[in-house]
Protein backbone atom coordinates (compact mmCIF):
# COMPACT_ATOMS: atom_id res chain seq x y z
CA UNK A 1 0.00 0.00 0.00
CA UNK A 2 2.76 2.44 0.82
CA UNK A 3 4.39 1.65 -2.55
CA UNK A 4 1.24 2.62 -4.44
CA UNK A 5 0.84 5.71 -2.32
CA UNK A 6 4.45 6.71 -3.01
CA UNK A 7 3.97 6.03 -6.73
CA UNK A 8 0.84 8.20 -6.83
CA UNK A 9 2.63 10.99 -4.99
CA UNK A 10 5.61 10.90 -7.34
CA UNK A 11 3.25 11.03 -10.34
CA UNK A 12 1.41 13.91 -8.73
CA UNK A 13 4.73 15.69 -8.05
CA UNK A 14 5.72 15.12 -11.66
CA UNK A 15 2.47 16.63 -12.88
CA UNK A 16 2.84 19.63 -10.56
CA UNK A 17 6.44 20.05 -11.77
CA UNK A 18 5.27 19.91 -15.39
CA UNK A 19 2.52 22.49 -14.75
CA UNK A 20 5.01 24.84 -13.07
CA UNK A 21 7.42 24.50 -16.00
CA UNK A 22 4.58 25.05 -18.45
CA UNK A 23 3.55 28.31 -16.78
CA UNK A 24 7.15 29.52 -16.54
CA UNK A 25 7.63 28.78 -20.25
CA UNK A 26 4.31 30.45 -21.10
CA UNK A 27 5.27 33.50 -19.02
CA UNK A 28 8.63 33.88 -20.77
CA UNK A 29 7.20 33.29 -24.24
CA UNK A 30 4.34 35.64 -23.52
CA UNK A 31 6.67 38.55 -22.72
CA UNK A 32 8.72 37.99 -25.88
CA UNK A 33 5.65 37.70 -28.06
CA UNK A 34 4.06 40.79 -26.52
CA UNK A 35 7.24 42.75 -27.17
CA UNK A 36 7.23 41.66 -30.81
CA UNK A 37 3.50 42.38 -31.14
CA UNK A 38 3.80 45.95 -29.83
CA UNK A 39 6.96 46.50 -31.81
CA UNK A 40 5.20 45.38 -34.98
CA UNK A 41 2.29 47.73 -34.26
CA UNK A 42 4.71 50.63 -33.92
CA UNK A 43 6.49 49.63 -37.12
CA UNK A 44 3.17 49.51 -38.95
CA UNK A 45 2.15 52.91 -37.58
CA UNK A 46 5.42 54.43 -38.82
CA UNK A 47 5.50 52.81 -42.28
CA UNK A 48 4.17 55.87 -44.06
CA UNK A 49 6.93 58.13 -42.70
CA UNK A 50 9.67 56.29 -44.57
CA UNK A 51 7.95 56.17 -47.94
CA UNK A 52 9.85 58.10 -50.57
CA UNK A 53 6.87 60.33 -51.40
CA UNK A 54 5.97 61.29 -47.80
CA UNK A 55 6.25 65.09 -47.45
CA UNK A 56 8.90 65.63 -44.75
CA UNK A 57 10.19 69.11 -43.95
CA UNK A 58 13.73 67.94 -44.75
CA UNK A 59 15.92 64.85 -44.99
CA UNK A 60 16.91 64.94 -41.32
CA UNK A 61 13.31 64.19 -40.33
CA UNK A 62 13.16 61.25 -42.75
CA UNK A 63 16.47 59.96 -41.38
CA UNK A 64 15.13 60.28 -37.82
CA UNK A 65 12.21 58.00 -38.76
CA UNK A 66 14.56 55.49 -40.36
CA UNK A 67 16.70 55.47 -37.21
CA UNK A 68 13.62 55.08 -34.99
CA UNK A 69 12.42 52.12 -37.02
CA UNK A 70 15.85 50.48 -36.78
CA UNK A 71 15.75 50.89 -32.99
CA UNK A 72 12.35 49.17 -32.99
CA UNK A 73 13.71 46.28 -35.06
CA UNK A 74 16.61 45.89 -32.60
CA UNK A 75 14.36 45.76 -29.51
CA UNK A 76 14.04 41.95 -29.23
CA UNK A 77 17.81 41.50 -29.13
CA UNK A 78 18.45 44.51 -26.84
CA UNK A 79 15.73 43.86 -24.24
CA UNK A 80 14.89 41.39 -21.51
CA UNK A 81 11.11 41.68 -21.40
CA UNK A 82 8.94 40.36 -18.62
CA UNK A 83 5.39 40.89 -17.44
CA UNK A 84 4.65 42.52 -14.09
CA UNK A 85 1.92 41.51 -11.67
CA UNK A 86 -0.58 43.83 -13.40
CA UNK A 87 0.07 42.29 -16.82
CA UNK A 88 2.19 45.13 -18.25
CA UNK A 89 5.28 44.53 -20.30
CA UNK A 90 8.40 45.70 -18.44
CA UNK A 91 12.13 45.48 -19.01
CA UNK A 92 11.97 47.25 -22.36
CA UNK A 93 13.44 50.67 -23.12
CA UNK A 94 11.18 51.90 -25.89
CA UNK A 95 12.63 54.42 -28.33
CA UNK A 96 10.88 57.75 -28.76
CA UNK A 97 9.76 58.54 -32.29
CA UNK A 98 10.60 61.88 -33.96
CA UNK A 99 7.18 63.24 -32.95
CA UNK A 100 7.82 62.52 -29.27
CA UNK A 101 5.68 59.41 -28.66
CA UNK A 102 7.10 56.71 -26.43
CA UNK A 103 6.78 53.05 -27.37
CA UNK A 104 4.20 52.19 -24.73
CA UNK A 105 1.65 54.72 -25.91
CA UNK A 106 -0.19 54.83 -29.18
CA UNK A 107 -0.66 58.12 -31.02
CA UNK A 108 -4.13 58.50 -29.45
CA UNK A 109 -2.51 58.56 -26.00
CA UNK A 110 -3.68 55.17 -24.71
CA UNK A 111 -1.46 52.36 -23.52
CA UNK A 112 -0.72 49.68 -26.05
CA UNK A 113 -0.66 47.02 -23.35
Amino acid sequence: MSYKRHNINSKRNGIVYFIILFYIYKYIMSADSELREYRNILLNLSDRYVLSDYPHADDTVRQAWITYRQLLRDLPSNSTPSIDSQGYLIGVTWPTDPEGYSGTKDPDGGRLN
